[in-house]
This record gives structure tokens, sequence and C-alpha cells, in this order.
């Protein structure tokens, strides 16, 4: 079992050169060198990095800005769920922590090595549960 876990549970934008490269380091890792059979994708309630983006905590703490840049990723959906007027108060975080599940399993099938055989939930010998 290899399990990869970050702040948010995030799959960020996989692009050449693009400066947020560790998640998809750890999917190639996991499914080129250790040949892992099955990846899960698992969203999880009451998330603090989703809280934190609804409460806007998303800021800098460090010189290096890594968690600032991190949630910056997230931003234009937490954005969007705060100002619905459809969604209430306290159903906000459940709503933001599904559409970041949707996100992110969508993303995973944008990875190079995933791409274009993520709809059929396999790529080389490895099959992908979402």
């Amino acid at each position: 079992m290899f399990v990869l876990r970050n702040v948010a549970n995030l799959v960020p934008p996989s692009f050449p050169d693009y400066q947020y490269q560790a998640t998809s380091a750890a999917i190639e890792f996991a499914v080129q060198l250790l040949n892992v059979k099955h990846i899960v994708i698992l969203g999880y309630a009451h998330c603090g990095g989703i809280r934190n983006v609804l409460n806007g905590k998303c800021t800098s703490l460090s010189s290096g800005d890594f968690i600032g840049r991190w949630m910056s990723l997230l931003l234009p959906a937490g954005e969007a769920v705060t100002k619905n007027k459809l969604i209430i108060p306290l159903k906000r975080q459940t709503a933001l922590e599904r559409i970041f599940y949707s996100l992110f399993t969508a993303e995973f099938g944008n990875i190079s090595m995933v791409k274009g055989t993520y709809r059929s939930r396999t790529f080389g010998n490895t099959r992908c549960l979402v």
C-alpha cells in the first residue's frame, strides 16, 4: 500500500515545468516504480484546509509562502461557494469538499501518465477507483 496525503487532499494541475509537482511525482513513483495496481482517491469530511479556504485563512505562513501558494489553487472555488446565496453557511464546507473532490479526481485524469486511459479506470496494469 502506498499512501499519499497532503494539505486539503489537493491534486494540483500537472504541467511540465509547473511548480507543484510533488503529487504527480508521488503518483508516478507509485505506479511506475512500485507497480501499484490499485489507486483509491478518497475524499473526507471536515477538512481543515478547506475550512481555512472558507474562513479566508489561506495566507502566507513563512517567507517561502509554501502554504499560501498551495492553497491559492483552491481560492476561486472557495469564493464562488461563499458568494452563493443558495448555499446556507452551515452547508458551505460540505459543498466545497464535494466540489474539490470532483475537481481533484478530474485533475488526476490529466496527469500525463494517466491521461487518455483514465476514463476506462485503468492505465497499464494499474486500476483507478474513484
